[in-house]
């Protein structure tokens, strides 16, 4: 259930710019060690996301947290805090969708997840553009989406309590 406010959360963010590049899997890979680092299951710490080059775009009136931006990058960060759950997503822009198992690589690595690259092969097969894995601290669900301007992905976070 939270996952899928996650998505809805992300999926009515501050519309994508089509001007900027799409995101690398560095660059995404990164957004989600950004992401884990600043939400845990009892806090959100904003500064986290401003010391790693995140801006606060906007935020909602009814909900803590908010959407975060990086200059140049097509890449939107959204945080929320829920009774008894907080969660961070992400939505980026990518180059194609053949770059989706170097971004689920290169997620998995920054977020330290052993098992990830297992996972995610098992995942390809049966559920292409798919992937998620549990690291210690969070669980991590990827999707491919479409986007403004081209093939995109969503990666949400769940922290563990």
């Amino acid at each position: 259930m939270i996952l899928k406010f996650a998505l809805a959360v992300s999926a009515v963010a501050t519309p994508m710019v089509a001007a900027d590049r799409p995101g690398t899997p560095a660059e995404i890979a990164a957004a989600a060690k950004s992401c884990a680092a600043a939400v845990s299951a009892t806090s959100i710490t904003e500064g986290r996301l401003v010391r790693d080059g995140w801006s606060l775009q906007s935020r909602p009136s009814d909900a803590t947290g908010g959407q975060f931006r990086r200059a140049g990058v097509d890449m939107i960060l959204t945080t929320a805090a829920l009774p008894g759950a907080n969660f961070c997503a992400i939505r980026a822009r990518i180059a194609g969708e053949s770059e989706f198992p170097a971004i689920a690589n290169a997620v998995g690595k920054s977020l330290h997840a052993k098992n990830a690259m297992k996972t995610f092969a098992k995942l390809a097969a049966e559920r292409p553009g798919e992937a998620y894995f549990d690291t210690r601290s969070h669980s991590v669900t990827l999707s491919a989406i479409s986007v403004e301007g081209g093939p995109g992905i969503q990666i949400s976070l769940l922290p563990k309590r």
